[in-house]
């Protein structure tokens, strides 16, 4: 090769813009050639600085950003007034929660957003837009589906608005709380005030979600459903129409001032908080509840015109408000329930809530991770008249009083449940627990009984479970019937990796053991297919079972 030829390498590529880019090698020229070079070194440097073209190629490519093609979508946001400035419009993906696009409208009402394709739905303030409606629950929205080809058309999200003349002139100059809800779930799609003058109280609310609504006013801690008059008709409810005022009336019913007297336990003890429960007749639907704060009269105010009846029941300090977890038999009862009769309007005496208590002191602790309970049984033991909880688990192992209140005076029967399903596992009785039901008379009216239980440790049953070659099994569930106490627990535990087991507590009495596996293979003690050839335990108070093996074959 002649040392002066030049040698030219033409490189073309194509980059997004269609660009060409062509680069030159002077091998002869270059001042980094050895002119006394050998000629395979020469060759040697010709080869890497071909093998180096692509990269020089590959670096001048253009490095423009990626598009990313979005959708538009506007629109408008009115009340019966007019647009609603300054509001928050926000748009959600149909299938993720948690993705989404939030905007506020101009002083025209009018908003835009900047969406991917996909579809969402929209709402303003969580009323959801549903052609051309607010609407008030997710399930009623409009599914939109944005491309990036084309804008969706400008939506139009009106809400409606509603007034209510309310007629109230037995209370002139207080003030009336009226809330709008929907007809089916109750869900409050509104909430105003307003005070009573010349007799009549007047809401406007000019954001509403267009649906139907019911009226309920407040007062003095009761309310009263209000029918909708328009035109001079009545109407079940009212109708929201998208973007105009819906105007109607209304009259509060006569409402009906109650006293009852109260007498019994300790009315104001905080730890133990009872309150009455008015429900109607009827439909058992509740109408309000009345803290008992005090002994003597009690006085409180209906709305109501159909007969309802009155029962207590009782706020568990520690499982928050407001959790009715317990109920009392009292003078007004459910067993008995008394229909009370009044006439609407009118100043009504009730008869007196006359009640005691009964307080229950455990003397002994039961190792137990389950719930036992404390329950309270007419004389004959036949009807449960109230129940409480009584936890005793591997952090809590203590028993604490437990106190009744709200009974009536009388004979009563008590009993101690250990299991899940509620059988009584014995009954109180002075000289110890027993098996069958013996009555004991409760205090007069305003008095505490005090009983201290001589409960004792029950039993429990321990060994361990093989297989016929004497291999300890794990993972042997355990359950236990008595054949002579109404116990019954499915669920009593498992066998270790030893194959060892410790199940319990058991009141006295006599009891097969079973044990079954995965999947749905069940043996009982000492390792026979049916429950009627099992092995029983008699067992007794302190006394348990120890060193078995239960050989699952």
């Amino acid at each position: 090769m002649n040392p002066h030829t030049r040698i030219m390498v033409v490189a073309i590529g194509k980059s997004r813009s269609r660009a060409s880019y062509r680069g030159s090698l002077n091998l002869v020229d270059s001042p980094l050639h050895p002119p006394t070079f050998p000629t395979f070194l020469r060759l040697l440097y010709l080869a890497v600085s071909l093998a180096l073209i692509p990269f020089f190629v590959a670096c001048s490519e253009s490095t423009s950003p990626t598009d990313v093609y979005v959708g538009r979508l506007e629109g408008i946001v009115e009340d019966a007034s007019g647009p609603v400035v300054g509001t928050e419009v926000t748009a959600e993906r149909f299938e993720f929660d948690d993705e989404y696009v939030k905007a506020r409208t101009d002083s025209l009402g009018q908003f835009r957003l900047q969406l991917l394709p996909g579809r969402w739905i929209v709402h303003v303030n969580r009323k959801y837009y549903d052609r051309g409606r607010l609407r008030p629950h997710k399930a009623q929205a409009e599914v939109l589906s944005v491309t990036e080809q084309e804008a969706v058309p400008a939506i139009r999200a009106r809400y409606g608005g509603v007034e209510v003349a309310l007629s109230a002139p037995q209370f002139e100059g207080e003030t009336v709380f009226l809330s709008l809800e929907t007809p089916i779930f109750g869900n409050q799609v509104e909430y105003g005030s307003a005070v009573v003058e010349n007799g009549v109280a007047e809401f406007t609310f000019p954001r509403v979600p267009v649906t139907d609504v019911r009226g309920y006013v407040y007062l003095d801690e009761a309310y009263c459903e209000i029918d909708f008059e328009l035109a001079g008709s009545a109407v079940e409810v009212a109708t929201v129409s998208p973007g105009s005022m819906s105007r109607y009336s209304a009259r509060l019913r006569p409402a009906t001032d109650f006293t009852i007297n109260i007498n019994r336990f300790s009315v104001a003890d905080p730890v133990y908080p009872v309150e009455l429960e008015v429900r109607r007749f009827d439909d058992n639907r509740p109408i309000r509840s009345i803290p008992l704060q005090d002994n003597g009269p009690l006085h409180f105010r209906l709305f109501e015109t159909a007969p309802f009846r009155i029962s207590t029941y009782f706020r568990h300090p520690t499982l928050g408000e407001p959790i009715p977890v317990d109920r009392y038999l009292t003078s007004y009862n459910e067993l008995e329930e008394p229909v009370i009769t009044y006439q609407p309007g009118s100043e009504t005496t009730l008869p007196s809530f006359d009640a005691c208590a009964l307080e229950v002191r455990l003397q002994a602790e039961i190792q137990s991770e389950n719930f036992c309970w404390l329950q309270i049984h007419s004389a004959d033991g036949d009807d449960l008249l109230a129940r409480t909880q009584v936890a005793s688990t591997a952090e809590d192992r203590e028993f604490h009083p437990r106190l009744f209140t709200g009974l009536i005076p009388g004979e009563v029967t008590l009993a101690f449940v250990t299991n899940q399903d509620h059988l009584i596992s014995h009954w109180y009785s002075p000289s110890g627990p027993v098996f069958e039901p013996e009555p004991f008379q409760l205090g007069e009216a305003g008095t505490k009984t005090v009983i201290d239980w001589p409960l004792f440790e029950a039993a429990r049953i321990q060994g361990t479970v093989v297989d016929e070659s004497g291999t300890p099994l794990n993972d042997i569930f355990f359950s236990a019937t008595g054949i002579d106490n109404n116990y019954v627990n499915r669920n009593l535990g498992r066998s270790d990796e030893d194959g060892k087991f410790d199940v319990g507590p058991f009141p006295p009495g006599t009891y097969t053991l079973g044990g079954f596996r995965y999947p749905g293979i069940s043996r009982w003690y000492p390792g026979v297919e049916s429950e009627d050839e099992a092995s029983t335990f008699q067992l007794d108070w302190g006394s348990s079972q120890d060193s078995l093996v239960f050989v699952f074959r």
